[in-house]
Parts: C-alpha cells; sequence; structure tokens
C-alpha cells in the first residue's frame, strides 16, 4: 500500500510520490522530481519586463541586451534566433 508523502508548507509531492520539492522547483527547467514532473505542463506564466526576452521553450526572463550578443543565455538558445 503507497501512504501520501506529507509535504512541508511551501513544497509539493513528486506525482510518482519520491520526494518534495518547493514550488520555486516547478517549471524552473531543472529536473527536481526523478519522474520530471516539476517540469511537465508548465504553461507560459511569466511575464517578461519591457527590458527582458522570454525565452520561447521556458519560463525565464533574460536581458534584452543579451539578445543577439553570440552567447546563448537561454538554454534553447532562442535568444540567439533570427538575428541579423
Amino acid at each position: 500500500m503507497l501512504t501520501e508523502l506529507e509535504c512541508k508548507d511551501g513544497q509539493i509531492a513528486c506525482d510518482n510520490g519520491s520526494t518534495c520539492i518547493t514550488q520555486m522547483d516547478l517549471c524552473d527547467i531543472f529536473q527536481d522530481c526523478a519522474d520530471n514532473s516539476d517540469e511537465e505542463n508548465c504553461d507560459s506564466t511569466v511575464t517578461c519586463a519591457d527590458d527582458e526576452f522570454r525565452c520561447e521553450n521556458h519560463d525565464i526572463c533574460v536581458p534584452l541586451s543579451s539578445r543577439c550578443d553570440g552567447r546563448n543565455d537561454c538554454f534553447d538558445g532562442s535568444d540567439e534566433e533570427s538575428c541579423k
């Protein structure tokens, strides 16, 4: 019989019940749950400031000055795409 994992306040259980993670670890592009449930079903919930660029495949904002600077600041490289 599987018992439900009890997490502390501000934490949630991974889908497989193996561990608890902080809510800040959800959708941060780093796999914190062994089953990767912390990175699944991540909708675009981040709104970047006017002087920031939102990476295409992750909810991460980078400074606009990092866009098209020849260095990937987004893990997906979207800050270096469509550069002239």
